[in-house]
């Protein structure tokens, strides 16, 4: 029974209209079938589907609700997230000291700028990270950045230019959502 409620709301999730509509979309972008100039446009519903369904696939158990608020060029994510179940879904046996600390789901905020550049580069500035409403910076940011976001994503790249990839020319951010220019 445990398996089969976190299964069934993942199964569920996946087969909504505004996942399926974002999937598709991610597919279409990546595999360059895309037309030159073409635009398409990802709704906030899509999105928000589609990353909690990515969240429940990617991270069972340890990232649960994430939300997106979208702003003029800015995303606002929330999510509650257990780090002790994301180390053990590394392979990773913090330390009992440290276990104690990370063990138990917190709500974190994260707030990123999103900068589109000419050439089919972007930017992705952090601005703010929250973790049970405390504001993480320095050190303990340095450490939640290597042990969990480039664990997972090696390439990320934060306050540095990089290139969008898929024939991307630019993403504009805005509340009514995500748009994405495809180069000729």
């Amino acid at each position: 029974m445990r398996l089969f409620l976190p299964l069934f709301a993942l199964l569920a999730l996946a087969a909504s209209p505004d996942y399926i509509s974002a999937s598709r979309k991610v597919k279409r972008i990546e595999s360059g079938k895309s037309p030159a100039k073409s635009r398409i446009s990802f709704p906030p519903a899509e999105i928000s589907a589609f990353l909690s369904a990515k969240a429940a696939e990617k991270f069972p158990g340890a990232v649960r609700n994430p939300s997106v608020q979208l702003g003029p060029g800015t995303v606002a994510g929330k999510a509650m997230v257990d780090f002790l179940k994301l180390s053990h879904s590394q392979g990773e046996e913090p330390g009992i000291i440290l276990s104690h600390l990370l063990q138990g789901a917190r709500p974190v905020e994260v707030f990123v700028r999103v900068h589109s550049l000419p050439g089919g580069r972007g930017q992705v500035d952090l601005e703010r990270v929250t973790v049970s409403g405390i504001a993480i910076s320095g050190a303990a940011l340095d450490f939640l950045l290597r042990h969990f976001l480039l664990h997972y994503y090696p390439d990320a790249k934060i306050g540095t230019p990089f290139e969008w990839g898929y024939r991307i020319e630019k993403m504009e951010l805005s509340a009514a959502g995500l748009r994405v220019t495809i180069h000729e």
